[in-house]
């Protein structure tokens, strides 16, 4: 079984390289920075290529022979005068990759959503949903993964939010703010990825409680 990861060099684009590569699929990374400064054993098993996902000719035709591609791709924060906006990373990346994956007849489409933003970060939710509907309208099995808070050892800062956003969850008054945001390690959140992508009996949304059971049942 063969899988394509766009941004796989990132932080949870590598969790989940690292778990399919344990699994025993073949995996390809596409990201700009190409492969990682990383010295572990899988990360030779990985196939790093280095692209600029808006170009799809430097990297389409390793969607050749693939089962599924998992979309990681994403910012939090925008540099308009750079170009560097929500709509073209968090919506236009992951429309472009998919009707990639469309014309070499991937079935499989997974898509690294969110649950939801604050209000200052509007825009970054917006994007995230219209590039669900657009995607949605594509003949693919398309999954959405709306994790909240994502942490893992590697950012040691998430883990220490994770933590105080864990505490506040017991105060009446942060728990319902918590609850949208609820945070999830980065290793739930890949295993999750991983089952989606090829699992034909998954499909659409997939909220916060639903990568908790489906991690609960991961094998």
């Amino acid at each position: 079984m063969k899988l394509l990861v766009t941004g796989g060099s990132g932080f949870i684009g590598l969790e989940i390289c690292k778990l399919a590569i344990m699994e025993g699929y073949a995996v390809v990374s596409i990201s700009r920075s190409g492969r990682p400064n990383i010295h572990e054993d899988w990360v030779d098993q990985v196939e790093w290529v280095s692209a600029d996902i808006f170009e799809p000719t430097r990297w389409k035709t390793h969607l050749s022979d693939c089962d599924a591609v998992i979309h990681t791709i994403g910012i939090l924060r925008e540099r308009k005068k750079e170009g560097i906006t929500f709509e073209k990373w968090n919506c236009k990346s992951a429309v472009v990759t998919a009707e990639c994956a469309q014309t070499f007849q991937v079935k499989n489409f997974i898509f690294l959503s969110a649950s939801s933003a604050p209000a200052i970060l509007s825009g970054y939710i917006k994007a995230k949903r219209r590039a669900e509907q657009d995607i949605a309208s594509l003949p693919l099995r398309s999954v959405f993964l709306r994790p909240g808070f994502v942490y893992g050892f590697h950012r040691p800062l998430s883990l220490a939010i994770a933590i105080l956003m864990r505490i506040g969850y017991f105060l009446p008054f942060l728990r319902g703010f918590i609850k949208t945001y609820y945070p999830l390690p980065v290793k739930m959140v890949a295993q999750t990825a991983l089952q989606a992508a090829f699992r034909d009996d998954i499909s659409g949304i997939i909220d916060i409680e639903g990568i908790k059971r489906l991690t609960t049942s991961y094998s």
